[in-house]
């Protein structure tokens, strides 16, 4: 890399603000470019740019991944939970005809709790009168009467 210093004879402070400079932009690795900086103040301003745009990239990477391990958590749940109400079924012995629905059911039921806000709606619904929490309740359950 090449490095202009403006002062033709630099303090040792200077060299070694260079020598920063050239350090973080090997080790964050956005690469050398066409454009450096010259004078000691915009080496600082680019070792300060680079360093929070490394923050920052690595902060949303670490969300990102976050997000992800969330959502496999939850699927590696539900397919634990699965396997283990399909095994107790078949080591009983249950009929092929009620496993189905009972799958059919728990599939429905994890999966609808899953993308539902429990807490949040439990706490809507009790604040409503007790006459219309009632009503709500027995309609939103009614499909299984």
């Amino acid at each position: 890399m090449l490095v202009r210093i403006q002062d033709p004879n630099p303090s040792i402070s200077i060299c070694y603000l260079y020598s920063l400079y050239w350090s973080v932009t090997t080790m964050i690795s956005v690469g050398y470019g066409d454009i450096t900086p010259i004078a000691p103040l915009e080496v600082i301003v680019a070792i300060f740019c680079m360093m929070c745009s490394c923050i920052l990239f690595a902060y949303s990477i670490n969300n990102i991944w976050q997000l992800i391990s969330e959502v496999s958590t939850g699927d590696k749940r539900y397919e634990a939970n699965m396997n283990a109400i399909n095994r107790y079924m078949r080591d009983k012995q249950i009929n092929s005809k009620l496993r189905k629905r009972i799958q059919a059911y728990l599939d429905f039921h994890w999966k609808d709790t899953k993308s539902r806000e429990e807490d949040k709606e439990s706490e809507i619904i009790n604040t409503l009168p007790s006459i219309l929490k009632l009503e709500l309740i027995y309609e939103a359950n009614s499909f299984f009467f």
